[in-house]
């Protein structure tokens, strides 16, 4: 059950209100109002398994419906139907989660150059007995 809570802040640790939750399913990023904090939002594995089983069961219902049942069409069939989604829609506000992004340094047209540079110069040998010392 540890899977199943409300998203909080990764910085401040401020949980996020259920109905903002549902939107940020959506969302790529979130900032947190307490600490203006920025969070990338991703979905929990677990929602992918949850949500094949919805499907799954909704499939199941529909084919019970149909085969079970006389072929006449109840509109409370319909509900049998659409409950897996529906209870899919709720759960899946409880396996959203914010995590801190990984940022990675960009380098600039003129940094490889000077890089290159800086690797010719360290590369350079120097000369017997400055800064190394020798074990004889």
């Amino acid at each position: 059950m540890r899977k199943f809570r409300l998203p909080q802040c990764p910085y401040c640790g401020k949980k996020v209100n259920p109905f903002y939750a549902w939107y940020l399913r959506t969302q790529g990023e979130y900032i947190c109002p307490r600490c203006q904090g920025v969070s990338n939002i991703f979905i929990d594995r677990a929602a992918y398994l949850l949500g094949g089983a919805a499907v799954l069961l909704g499939v199941l219902a529909f084919v019970i419906t149909r085969v079970v049942q006389d072929q006449s069409f109840h509109p409370l069939h319909l509900l049998w139907i659409v409950l897996p989604f529906f209870l899919f829609s709720i759960v899946s506000l409880f396996l959203v989660r914010l995590k801190k992004p990984i940022l990675r340094r960009r380098e600039t047209p003129q940094e490889p150059a000077r890089r290159a540079s800086q690797e010719e110069a360290a590369g350079a040998r120097p000369a017997p007995g400055e800064g190394r010392h020798v074990r004889r």
